[in-house]
């Protein structure tokens, strides 16, 4: 018996080190993605996902793989950009340690990085349901929900389908009021809305 509680009190400190070390790590990468620090952010969360293991994944490591995910689309690793952010979909779907908003955000990312391959039909298929689970009540006035408009804009404009410009040009005008004046994704906004003017020759 004292062998056996011996054993436990090691199993237990060992799972506070691990857990602490997973903390620091965390905080350590949202510092550096905060930062534009993103090989920083991505060398830490590739470390965090070696420890924590992927059998019992926390919304934490959703976040680290998202770090990835943004760095490889940096370094032009669409690719691999694109299966981790499916990877985080698929999580962050199947478990319930998230709410839908945070599916939504990953959707959001996954369809940025479809956009940049080419993929457009993809890229506005997915930002279109980050778009409806947006649209719910509870996460109406969350500001990624403007982001996520201005984007569905974007990617409209690019497909450049029979009446894609009319939309993207809705989508980004419904963005620009729910914008906060002055910031860059307004004035980012701004910029794509006067593209879909100039389009539709407006």
């Amino acid at each position: 018996i004292i062998i056996l509680l011996a054993l436990c009190c090691i199993s237990f400190a060992a799972d506070d080190k691990q857990a602490s070390r997973l903390a620091e790590w965390m905080e350590n990468a949202e510092k550096a993605v905060k930062k534009g620090r993103l090989q920083e952010a991505d060398s830490i969360a590739g470390l965090y996902c070696s420890l924590a293991g992927g059998e019992n994944p926390s919304f934490d490591y959703t976040r680290m793989l998202a770090y990835r995910a943004e760095y490889a689309a940096h370094r032009g690793n669409n690719a691999k950009a694109i299966e981790l952010g499916q990877r985080v979909i698929d999580l962050r779907s199947q478990k319930d340690f998230c709410e839908e908003r945070h599916v939504a955000n990953a959707m959001n990312a996954l369809a940025v990085y479809y956009s940049r391959t080419g993929e457009y039909d993809k890229a506005v298929e997915l930002c279109g349901n980050a778009v409806k689970i947006f649209q719910k009540a509870a996460y109406k006035k969350d500001p990624q929900y403007a982001v996520v408009m201005a984007n569905m804009g974007v990617f409209l404009s690019q497909r450049g389908n029979p009446g894609d410009e009319i939309q993207a040009t809705k989508m980004c005008e419904s963005a620009l009021d729910k914008m906060e004046k002055g910031t860059m994704e307004y004035v980012n906004t701004m910029n794509n809305l006067a593209v879909c003017y100039a389009k539709s020759n407006n």
